[in-house]
């Protein structure tokens, strides 16, 4: 199993977005996929439904010890699951972090996914704050959201010094690579932030796939729904996030096995 968390140094990046509609195309291209959300807020819960905001959880897992098929929620995707924080009474609250940073009993929860799922991904707060890198420390891969704005470009370091640090400590972590996000074709300033992005870093460390800024994130998220779910004019957009899904299975050496056998022509 692969334990992949979604982090950056900021919010407003896409984040969620990422990790929610990235889940979903990993589930319909046949891999079973767990996603936990991290954020104490509940930010990916309260946008999908108030089921999920109710659920036992994270919160029920490492505070209650529920077990896995108790904790979690089925969707109608087969083959995906979420694990939402679940209900955190605000005089639990640092109690729960307390748990979640000695790691402990994050690695439980992992350890309990490792034969049903094939991946995890971790949906970490917003910020390199405590619960953000108590994910990093269990997780397998990073991938990084990098929005094509120069803010976004000034604060990214500090993720990638974070990084280097768990490294140093002995943390098995690898950078998986960087999908810039909310990229505005339109906007001179989002293109000049993409120029430099693609001279900042090493093509190999950054996808192919461009994620847009584009108001169907929105209309998804009011109706609790990944974009694959949506109605037909969605499914473009909908596409990036399958072919995100295909890029990062080479990188996170899923396909064990590539095609070996015989090619050829469509027509004789």
């Amino acid at each position: 199993m692969r334990a992949l968390a979604v982090a950056s140094p900021k919010g407003g990046d896409g984040k969620t977005t990422l990790a929610l509609n990235l889940a979903f195309s990993f589930a319909r291209r046949g891999w079973r996929t767990l996603l936990i959300e991290m954020d104490a807020q509940g930010s990916l819960g309260a946008s999908l439904s108030a089921k999920l905001q109710r659920a036992s959880g994270l919160v029920g897992m490492t505070l209650h010890n529920h077990p896995l098929d108790r904790a979690r929620i089925v969707t109608r995707q087969a083959g995906l699951h979420l694990l939402p924080v679940g209900m955190l009474p605000r005089q639990n609250s640092a109690l729960w972090r307390s748990v979640i940073v000695q790691q402990q009993a994050l690695l439980q929860v992992l350890e309990q996914a490792r034969d049903e799922y094939d991946l995890c991904l971790l949906d970490t707060p917003a910020g390199l704050n405590e619960l953000t890198l108590a994910a990093l420390r269990v997780s397998s891969h990073v991938v990084a959201p990098l929005q094509a704005e120069p803010l976004a470009l000034r604060c990214f370091p500090q993720l990638l010094e974070q990084i280097q640090w768990l490294r140093s400590e002995n943390y098995p972590l690898a950078l998986t690579g960087l999908i810039v996000t909310m990229w505005q074709a339109e906007s001179a300033i989002s293109s000049a932030a993409l120029y430099e992005i693609r001279q900042r870093f090493p093509a190999q460390s950054l996808f192919r796939t461009l994620i847009p800024r584009d108001q169907a994130f929105l209309e998804a998220s009011a109706v609790g729904s990944p974009l694959g779910l949506m109605p037909s004019g969605f499914q473009p957009l909908a596409l990036l996030f399958e072919q995100l899904a295909i890029e990062l299975e080479e990188r996170l050496s899923l396909l064990e096995h590539a095609y070996d056998g015989e090619r050829m022509p469509l027509v004789d």
